[in-house]
């Protein structure tokens, strides 16, 4: 249980530093960092695309194809 603990606390010192540091850059570079998570979340957004386009061809059929788990009378999308 103890080594938990030291675990925890060393993880905590770690997420401190490296929240200091990753708030120093933002602080620092803020253009570079604006322009640099612009860019992470364009290609995340083309590689998910990309991944639902393969996905269609290959199946013919997306994520929203497939059938509802839950039944009709059941849970928040149900139809009264």
């Amino acid at each position: 249980m103890l080594d938990i603990l030291k675990g925890a606390k060393k993880f905590s010192l770690y997420m401190g530093i490296a929240s200091l540091v990753v708030g120093l850059v933002l602080l620092v570079f803020p253009a570079v960092t604006v322009k640099t998570i612009c860019v992470l979340l364009g290609v995340l957004c083309i590689a998910g695309g990309v991944a639902l386009l393969i996905s269609f061809i290959t199946n013919g059929r997306t994520d929203r194809d497939l059938p509802d788990l839950q039944s009709e009378n059941e849970g928040p999308r149900s139809r009264r």
